[in-house]
């Protein structure tokens, strides 16, 4: 763990089992699973890094093409997996993961704004863009980055950033003003 940390900064939660995860950024990258059998590990003990793949299968023969070898067929407690080692005598695990879609997250915060949308052109609601570009302008500045067409960050563009600002700022008082 110390030899990954000071390479790439990695930083590993919690065991569970004897499994670590490897976080970058506070994000799951990886896991290190202690290998407990010598029939796989061999005379040392060591941790070994696992990466999910889709299919075992296409993995052993991608490995055998790209000059590696398959040292061993395994279960873990994820399920099942080969040990591999590449040309240079690298060795890793990979996981056969179950895939299934992705279920997308409902945008709840943009079908309440679509309805607002559409309620204030309906019922020619002025005030309500003057509340969307104050939304705008408060989450511009907390991400130090607005949006006019394409993304535009204070750090590189800060002329742009704060015009942009300035803009939906003078636009939410016209919009107030205009519907009084």
């Amino acid at each position: 763990m110390p030899f990954y940390s000071a390479v790439f900064g990695w930083t590993f939660g919690p065991s569970t089992d004897d499994v670590w995860p490897i976080l970058h950024k506070g994000r799951t990258i990886a896991h290190l699973h202690h290998i407990p059998d010598p029939a796989v590990r061999g005379k040392e003990n060591y941790w070994a890094v696992m990466f999910a793949v889709a299919s075992l299968t296409e993995t052993k023969q991608c490995t055998a093409r790209a000059g590696g070898v398959v040292m061993a067929e395994i279960t873990v407690p994820q399920g099942p997996a080969v040990m591999v080692q590449d040309p240079d005598g690298g060795v890793c695990i990979l996981l056969e993961t179950q895939t299934q879609e992705p279920r997308l997250p409902l945008l709840w915060k943009a079908w309440i704004g679509f309805g607002l949308v559409l309620a204030s052109a309906i019922w020619n609601w002025t005030w309500l863009w003057a509340v969307f570009l104050l939304i705008w302008i408060v989450t511009g500045l907390a991400d130090r980055q607005t949006w006019l067409f394409q993304a535009v960050p204070r750090a590189t563009e800060p002329v742009l950033y704060w015009a942009i600002l300035g803009l939906y700022g003078l636009l939410a008082v016209f919009s107030v003003i205009g519907g009084s």
